[in-house]
């Protein structure tokens, strides 16, 4: 980081810390406000991740919120030196750096959480009571589109090394995750993918204004994927159709089906939403809240409640190498010509792919991905 970055970085979270300061002073809150103002005051910032891991040798937690290059390197970092690790969605560019950071939390038995917001946050949440007490049944099929017009303020979204994918990998890892989570991340598991004609994992719009240049697109900007899951308790398989896109979202709505009913969300404005449950028995709406901050704030207190009471964190690296996987064999099934490609086979074509390629099996697998993308634009 230069210089430069480094002023700017500690410059606006500082001017964040006067701000909340400010308001909860004008609250009559001059107690936390002056807890506050103590957290500031040992604010700091470094060039470098390895400088902060040299002069900071009793740091409980890591959080990385950095491009997705950089995920499996700093959070090998971390844990080496000790400290118990969290790294923002994806946990990396693909299955094969996951599986590097899966054997290092196995090594240095710290705590590692994938920090998929949606897990955390109370929209989500509100969503999964409604499931668990089984207003629906037995869910059978979940249609989750997540998209917008693209992350066109920063640069390196849209480059495959630095990123890792495009829209797939920032957008379809949450309804992924999402998915995952509404079925019962312990009682499901994830048995089979396909890309899904017509539009399946492509490049719809090949010119983009990126901050204020136009450049050729060489990363997805959309995505249609279905994904299925088995219910390992009570057999069974639940089905979802899933949409990352940055060209806007074109899938079908939100919706659950289950075997008694489904569920659609028909408003969600401000800080509540309306889910619209259908069944047998009739029509009814639930009002659930709706908070964009609290799976930020719900990822960081999880991961200091593992910490405290000695838990392993319920998001963990089981949970984000296998969403990567998820993810990558979406990539293969796209590759193959969009046939069905089911867990099973593609860890066995990443087994055969790493003997082959060995340390640059992930970059390897970036570049086929790309070749892809290019040759049918």
């Amino acid at each position: 980081m230069s210089e430069a970055r480094r002023e700017y970085a500690y410059h606006k979270v500082i001017e964040a810390y006067e701000d909340k300061i400010k308001k909860l002073r004008e609250a009559g809150e001059d107690l936390l406000a002056r807890e506050v103002k103590s957290m500031m005051d040992e604010f700091k910032v470094y060039s470098s991740y390895e400088e902060m891991i040299s002069k900071e040798g009793d740091l409980d937690v890591v959080d990385i919120c950095l491009p997705h290059r950089y995920h499996v390197e700093v959070a090998i970092a971390s844990l080496k030196a000790g400290f118990h690790t969290m790294t923002e969605k994806p946990m990396a560019r693909n299955y094969f750096e996951a599986l590097k950071l899966v054997e290092a939390v196995k090594k240095t038995k710290k705590y590692y959480q994938y920090n998929e917001n949606w897990f955390f946050d109370i929209y989500h949440y509100s969503l999964k009571k409604i499931l668990t007490k089984g207003a629906l049944g037995e869910v059978l099929f979940i249609s989750y589109p997540a998209g917008h017009g693209g992350p066109e303020n920063r640069t390196w979204f849209w480059e495959m090394e630095a990123s890792g994918g495009g829209s797939l990998i920032d957008n379809g890892v949450h309804a992924i995750g999402g998915v995952w989570y509404l079925l019962g991340l312990e009682e499901y598991t994830p048995e089979a993918v396909k890309s899904l004609n017509p539009i399946g994992i492509s490049i719809r719009i090949p010119w983009r204004m990126i901050r204020g240049v136009p450049k050729k697109v060489k990363v997805e900007d959309d995505a249609h994927i279905a994904v299925w899951f088995d219910n390992v308790n009570q057999g069974g398989k639940a089905s979802s159709m899933i949409e990352g896109s940055w060209s806007y979202v074109d899938a079908p709505r939100f919706m659950i089906v289950g075997s008694m009913g489904y569920l659609t969300v028909e408003k969600r404005e401000g800080n509540t939403a309306e889910a619209k449950i259908v069944s047998g028995e009739g029509e009814y709406s639930i009002e659930i809240p709706v908070d964009p901050f609290s799976g930020f704030r719900g990822e960081i207190e999880n991961m200091c409640h593992s910490v405290i009471d000695n838990q392993k964190p319920f998001s963990n690296e089981s949970v984000g190498s296998e969403i990567q996987a998820i993810m990558d064999a979406a990539y293969l099934s796209e590759i193959w010509g969009r046939r069905k490609v089911t867990m099973s086979e593609f860890k066995d074509f990443s087994e055969d792919f790493m003997k082959k390629h060995g340390e640059k099996a992930a970059n390897e697998f970036l570049k086929m991905k790309m070749k892809h993308l290019i040759k049918r634009t």
